[in-house]
């Protein structure tokens, strides 16, 4: 390949690119304009009825217009073809610095001349610069990705009017663009109406539904007429907010009814609803029998058969039917069906116990054989016996108090029906828990408030022992089973009578400012022990409530945290056994004592909390708590 040859090569790489992105341009000018000029051929067809000459002549100018686009955007930009020559002005007057070479060498490059060498001096020098030159500069890109976006988006707008546009779109499309697709078989606008001609049962309800097909109006309105009467009485159709078409409901439908749909002065056949006498429910009477606990009477609802009930509550049922039949039952959302006794002329009984939100119908079983639906469909709604609501209202916090006081405490409880059970419980030390009954459920009541008193004295404490408690109360619901709930847990704490804050010289401990082991850090791990206690406590309390996840998340945080406080202790405990803490005196074994025995209770709890047993946790976390205070109060 020649040296001429290998540059024109480039000049033919330019030119297809600009071809390319003329011919995509020319597309997407091309079908956005197309595009909007067939929808307004539609918009102008429905303006005009679609009037058989109004379609001729909108579809010949529409395609007048498209092959006019078609021929300015596409035909003529592509039609010419560029010379060489012409293309090199192109590239130098991008790249100006290449002074003509270009232009020059593609004009006399294939000429005969006596000069021969001189020209292939000019086309190698043109060509040396044009290997220097980026030809990519010619192929813009962001501009074809402009323009592909612009035909893809016209295009996604045409099925998107045709997909949920008015309805006149998708009919006048076929209609004006598609003459031989199903659409224009039929008329050019038309209301489809649903039912059409039907037979229903004497007071049932009628849904009538009009669909507009290629127009759309605001305004659609049913006229109807009962019997043989001569005037038609018009009502406005909603449109349904679910689709593009009206609806109007008949409600309680006893004559024969004759009706029609228009809009627009379009106008659908007339047509008959005939009514059939058939056996349905005039009248359903609930009588509601609460459960015994609730201490509530008997209530008695007439004409209604929606059921909104606490859960336990037993339903008696009474259907009239309009004409005797020979049987009746109920169908339940489920499937599940309770047959109904006689009770009279016309007139059907029976009883059930609703366990779950749902519905039912009344099904009957006429005379000669025939079965149907004798009523609507009536909701269901069950809802449960809310959980009591109990709070320690006194003293509403931890208290320290000498062994021989006596500490008040007041519990408030709250039920939406009525209080079953009030039970104070507590622990000593961590021991097992002991119940004092507050209130046992007589006389019934929704709120109660009750107290008792610790006397302290009675229990032969020591200073530094814990007592916690907390209020646990229960409602009476003996349907199905009561709903317990607990209060936040709380501490009396047992202090010395004469507490004496400054710390001897014999009593203070070796590194004790060093290693961080004052009263403030003592005080610091009897919080952290307390604040996990009540965590433990709330998980406990709050698991029923917790989905899965949460509740093994929680007990893992909080046994995490026993185990980065037990550490902690036990540093304290290896500082003590560095500084030879033990010879400084008896106290500061005992410190030691206490202290490894609290690290112990803390690897208990750990292990228990690991093991998804919290309730064995606690009385191990309430051990270690009481071990840490006993050394608190030898170090004070």
């Amino acid at each position: 390949m020649t040296s001429y040859e290998m540059l024109l090569t480039k000049i033919r790489q330019v030119r297809r690119r600009w071809r390319s992105q003329v011919l995509v341009r020319g597309i997407a000018i091309f079908l956005a304009s197309a595009i909007a000029l067939l929808v307004l051929g539609v918009w102008g067809a429905d303006l005009f009825g679609f009037r058989p000459a109004a379609v001729w002549c909108l579809r010949l100018l529409t395609g007048a217009m498209v092959l006019f686009t078609a021929w300015y955007f596409l035909f003529l930009p592509l039609r010419g073809r560029v010379s060489d020559v012409a293309i090199a002005q192109y590239i130098e007057e991008r790249y100006p610095h290449m002074e003509d070479r270009l232009v020059a060498a593609v004009e006399y490059g294939d000429r005969e001349t006596s000069n021969e060498s001189l020209i292939q001096l000019l086309v190698r020098d043109a060509l040396n610069h044009a290997w220097r030159v980026d030809f990519s500069v010619f192929f813009n890109r962001k501009r074809l990705a402009v323009f592909g976006i612009l035909g893809l988006a016209a295009s996604g707008a045409l099925l998107a009017l045709l997909t949920w546009g008015p309805s006149f779109l998708p009919y006048g499309f076929k209609n004006l663009y598609i003459p031989w697709a199903e659409a224009s078989r039929y008329s050019a606008m038309m209301i489809i109406v649903n039912p059409g001609n039907a037979e229903i049962a004497e007071g049932n309800d009628q849904l009538i539904d009009a669909q507009l097909v290629g127009f759309d109006s605001p305004d659609v309105r049913l006229y109807r007429r009962s019997g043989t009467s001569d005037q038609w009485n018009s009502m406005a159709m909603e449109p349904n907010p679910r689709g593009g078409n009206f609806r109007y409901l008949l409600v309680d439908v006893r004559n024969p009814q004759q009706y029609f749909v228009e809009s627009r002065g379009v106008r659908s056949p007339v047509y008959s609803l005939e009514v059939v006498k058939q056996a349905r429910v005039e009248r359903l009477d609930l009588t509601y029998n609460f459960p015994a606990y609730t201490g509530m009477s008997p209530q008695t609802v007439n004409d209604e058969g929606d059921i909104s009930a606490l859960k336990g509550t037993k339903m008696d049922l009474r259907a009239r039917l309009n004409f005797p039949v020979g049987k009746a039952h109920l169908v339940f959302d489920d499937g599940s069906r309770l047959d109904l006794s006689p009770a009279g002329a016309g007139e059907f009984a029976g009883s059930f116990v609703p366990q779950r939100s749902g519905s039912y119908t009344v099904y009957v079983t006429e005379l000669n054989g025939d079965s149907h639906s004798a009523s609507p469909e009536y909701d269901i709604d069950i809802f449960e016996d809310e959980a009591p609501r109990v709070t320690v209202t006194r003293p509403m916090r931890d208290v320290r108090a000498t062994s021989v006081e006596e500490v008040f405490t007041e519990v408030r409880t709250e039920d939406d029906i009525a209080m079953g059970r009030v039970d104070l419980r507590y622990s000593v030390n961590g021991a097992p828990e002991k119940t004092v009954n507050l209130y046992g459920g007589r006389p019934p009541d929704p709120s109660v408030t009750a107290a008792h008193t610790f006397f302290l004295e009675d229990f032969g404490l020591q200073p530094g022992d814990l007592i916690s408690y907390y209020a646990e109360a229960s409602d009476g619901n003996t349907a199905t089973g009561p709903a317990t709930s607990r209060s936040d847990i709380y501490f009396i704490q047992i202090r010395p009578f004469q507490q004496d804050y400054r710390q001897s010289q014999q009593m203070s401990m070796p590194g004790g400012e060093e290693g961080g082991e004052g009263n403030g850090g003592q005080q610091e791990l009897s919080r952290q022990q307390k604040e996990i206690i009540s965590a433990t406590f709330k998980l406990i309390r709050e698991k029923e409530r917790m989905d899965s996840k949460e509740y093994l998340d929680g007990l893992e945080s909080v046994a995490e945290v026993q185990s980065r406080l037990q550490d902690q202790a036990q540093g304290l405990v290896d500082r003590l056994r560095r500084r030879e803490a033990a010879q400084a005196g008896r106290n500061f074994e005992m410190l030691g004592e206490y202290l490894k025995n609290a690290i112990g209770e803390m690897g208990k709890a750990t292990a228990e909390l690991g093991a998804r047993k919290p309730d064995n946790a606690l009385p191990q976390e309430q051990k270690s708590l009481q071990q840490l205070l006993q050394r608190f109060l030898l170090l004070q």
